[in-house]
């Protein structure tokens, strides 16, 4: 009988590839002003990452916890990378579901910085507009 399990490993370095080159190649596609070849590599990739999370989390539940075996200096350099890796892949999510919700509703910011998602976020929340109007208070 063959152990499916024992792939899933090959196919997560394959997604992750995968979601980079797409990554990359909307970057080159937005810098060129082809936007529905952007928005394309865009959603490719974010279903790339989608199916890397699901596939990531099936294997880790099958194969259970592997321990770290290195000594010395390699162990903390390891387990930084680790915790700092695990951090921004938990940091990022909000900012990903921000500025997919905002690129289907067509509220693109003059520019297009990706910088400026959490600004906005942040300005509306504090009941500012970046045009400068200001909510009146809910209270």
């Amino acid at each position: 009988m063959t152990d499916y399990f024992s792939i899933l490993p090959h196919l997560n370095a394959t997604l992750n590839a995968s979601s980079f080159v797409l990554l990359s190649s909307g970057y080159y596609f937005i810098r060129r002003k082809n936007v529905p070849a952007h928005r394309n590599c865009q959603l490719a990739a974010l279903t790339a990452s989608v199916l890397f999370l699901i596939s990531y989390i099936v294997y880790h539940a099958h194969h259970g916890v592997t321990k770290f075996a290195g000594q010395g200096i390699v162990r903390p350099v390891y387990f930084t990378i680790l915790f700092t890796h695990t951090f921004l892949a938990v940091v990022i999510v909000p900012f990903v579901i921000v500025t997919v919700r905002r690129a289907k509703r067509k509220d693109f910011l003059s520019g297009g910085r990706s910088e400026k998602t959490f600004s906005v976020t942040r300005q509306s929340r504090a009941g500012r507009c970046p045009c400068g109007y200001t909510f009146p208070s809910r209270a």
